[in-house]
């Protein structure tokens, strides 16, 4: 009995740390997609991080139509966007508008998507989660989606650390 009780305890304990664990990859998981990942980045403070997105954001705001919603000191950012052709619903190109929260602390910061809505016939509709069981033929209209949009949010993050480590070769000239 005892050693029955510290069985489950062990286990609760693993499940527990898993879940405390900084995910660094977007990924499309059974109660939809990962909402946020953090990013490490080499001996930068946060203030050093913020300016470096912030100069990401004036590079990508044509590509993803960026819109600075907010700041919060030099630690958040707030912003919306919008991609071209990320996913396709009922065999159609669809395009994305999300919602983005970056914070900073030192040395990593946290890459946190939300509001996702996709443009279907002009208009724009709540992105639902594709694996809901209770709704099964979403998974069939939204083709690909589970890996497009992972694929297109770690691509994303990818470009905002590749942008910071540019910065750091280039020494602030």
């Amino acid at each position: 009995m005892k050693s029955n009780i510290l069985l489950v305890i062990a286990f609760l304990g693993t499940v527990f740390c898993s879940l405390a664990q900084d995910q660094s990859q977007f990924e499309y998981q059974s109660s939809g997609l990962s909402s946020f990942v953090v990013t490490d980045v080499n001996d930068k403070p946060a203030s050093q991080l913020f300016s470096e997105t912030k100069h990401w954001i004036s590079e990508q705001k044509k590509t993803y139509q960026f819109e600075v919603i907010d700041e919060v000191g030099d630690k958040i950012i707030q912003l919306s966007g919008e991609a071209k052709d990320v996913i396709i619903y009922k065999n159609y190109t669809s395009n994305l508008k999300f919602n983005l929260e970056i914070a900073f602390k030192n040395n990593r910061y946290k890459f946190e998507i939300s509001d996702l809505q996709y443009e279907y016939y002009n208009s724009y509709y709540d992105l639902p989660n594709i694996n809901n069981p209770n709704q099964p033929e979403l998974e069939r209209h939204f083709e690909n989606a589970k890996i497009d949009l992972p694929e297109f949010f770690n691509k994303l993050n990818k470009s905002l650390k590749k942008s910071m480590d540019k910065q750091s070769k280039l020494g602030g000239w």
